[in-house]
């Protein structure tokens, strides 16, 4: 079977699966090149992009590079990959849109103007082991993503590392695993999204930022055994019955934990302390609130606008007895 036609700066490598078309690439050359890859990249292709630096200021789009109306691509760094904006025309690294099944190994996205990924109507994300510096805007946004997993990557000095289902377009089957966040000044992750999985990430946060943000009008998620120091607050939990379970959070501008809005969440075995707000604020009721150790805060361990009875509090160590509300 013959292969299709490439550019002169994509080099057919591999390989044809019985009955299927889909072909492993080598992409070098720099922005332009990629952009022709992305271009021509069919259902299943897999591009493994040689290191070096992809400028996409090179491109005179501020979408920078894009992928739309593909499936279950592949974009693999082979070596150092840098796709850089160099803070100037290009306001975002890639543009994906309606792309069902997207994976991107191992790329850094640096000097963004906006966003290194912005990503719309999509489905079947991944992105693992990937980079992002100084992003103006996030790191990763999207609108409307459905299937959605963010591993072991990097976020540093973004305003947002993630904005999943920003502006309440909503994202659906969200994990988020393994992730560093480093002075990112709005959120680390700003969720829009229920059900969604957030653990063993370690954020590090600028001064008004927040951790993890779950909005409101949103249920069901499980923020478990992340690490939070400095920010505004570690973790703010609005709509209804999530969990906070084994986090530590400590030296936060005002609050360490809040609860908020539907309430019903259930936030155990947590460790707060050294919050010049409140360790843990309550404006919420119905929710469980067990074997927390809360201590050294600037203002009160347990603040609470609602009567103590209308939460459940069991085994919870206070380093002292400051409660307010």
């Amino acid at each position: 079977m013959p292969a299709r036609p490439f550019s002169a700066a994509v080099i057919f490598l591999a390989l044809f699966g019985a009955g299927a078309q889909a072909e492993t690439l080598s992409v070098s050359g720099g922005a332009g090149a990629l952009r022709t890859a992305l271009q021509d990249a069919q259902d299943g292709d897999v591009l493994e992009i040689k290191g070096g630096l992809y400028r996409t200021s090179d491109l005179g789009d501020e979408a920078g590079l894009v992928l739309s109306r593909r499936a279950n691509i592949t974009l693999r760094a082979k070596g150092k990959v840098t796709i850089d904006g160099e803070g100037s025309f290009a306001d975002f690294g890639l543009t994906v849109t309606d792309v069902a099944g997207l994976t991107i190994e191992g790329i850094t996205f640096r000097n963004h103007s906006n966003d290194g990924i912005f990503m719309t109507g999509s489905s079947d994300f991944v992105a693992r082991r990937c980079k992002f510096i100084d992003c103006g805007d996030s790191g990763i946004e999207d609108r409307s993503t459905a299937g959605y997993t963010v591993e072991d990557c990097v976020f540093i000095r973004c305003s947002w590392g993630l904005a999943c289902g920003y502006d309440s377009s909503g994202a659906s089957g969200v994990t988020i695993r393994g992730c560093k966040f480093t002075t990112c000044s709005d959120y680390g992750i700003d969720l829009w999204s229920s059900d969604a999985l957030v653990e063993d990430n370690k954020f590090k946060s600028g001064e008004e930022a927040y951790g993890v943000g779950i909005r409101e009008g949103f249920t069901g998620s499980t923020v478990q055994d992340n690490r939070f120091s400095k920010g505004f607050n570690g973790i703010y939990a609005a709509g209804s019955g999530h969990q906070l379970l084994r986090n530590s959070v400590k030296k936060t501008l005002d609050d360490g934990i809040q609860l908020l809005d539907g309430g019903g969440h259930t936030c155990s075995a947590n460790r707060v302390q050294k919050s010049a707000g409140s360790a843990l604020y309550i404006d919420s009721a119905d929710n469980t609130v067990s074997e927390n150790v809360l201590k050294k805060s600037g203002e009160f361990d347990l603040e609470s606008t609602l009567p103590l009875d209308a939460n459940t509090f069991t085994d919870n160590v206070f380093g002292s007895s400051s409660f307010g509300g």
